[in-house]
């Protein structure tokens, strides 16, 4: 009798360890959820971000947001340490040789650090980056858009939001040139 109370003790504390796991990653995966969603938020007002952004790049003249005369506008945020950000480069450049500029208008901003300056520079020359990048080492320009994670991309579409999306992207799909 002992030995099948040993045996019934050590399957309820099993399987009790089991339930455990689930629960824990069921409430995991939940949390990420949240947190993803969270970093998908906006400004409220997108136009009023058009009306007040002015940006200066290091590789061409200041831009005023409000003044683009492309239809879509893609802020890309971005840094040189973030691998999938710049395995993400090459397509944009292709993109953005390929688009006229009354169509569309990238715009890189840069989250490194000033002291990596040369860095950023070193990149733009060796990519041949052919869109005007913007250098955010004070994090201003990502907390006025409310990016919190890299790799970040923002759409605007006739000044209004089409999408903003964290994470890779695919900037060479059919269905997202077709977007634009």
């Amino acid at each position: 009798m002992r030995k099948y109370f040993l045996i019934v003790i050590l399957l309820l504390a099993f399987f009790g360890f089991l339930a455990a796991q689930i629960v824990f990653e069921l409430a995991s995966e939940r949390k990420n959820q949240s947190s993803y969603n969270q970093q998908m938020v906006m400004p409220p007002s997108s136009g009023q971000l058009f009306q007040s952004t002015i940006l200066h790049p290091i590789n061409s003249a200041t831009i005023e947001l409000q003044k683009i005369k492309s239809s879509s506008l893609l802020l890309i945020f971005w840094a040189t340490w973030c691998t999938p950000c710049m395995q993400e480069l090459p397509d944009l450049i292709k993109l953005a040789k390929q688009m006229p500029l009354d169509k569309l208008t990238i715009i890189g901003i840069n989250g490194d650090e000033k002291e990596n300056f040369l860095a950023v520079r070193k990149a733009i020359d060796e990519l041949g980056i052919n869109f005007p990048v913007v250098m955010d080492a004070d994090g201003s320009i990502y907390e006025k858009f409310s990016v919190s994670a890299i790799p970040y991309f923002i759409h605007f579409k006739n000044k209004k939001l089409v999408v903003a999306k964290q994470g890779e992207s695919d900037f060479l799909a059919e269905e997202f040139v077709e977007s634009l």
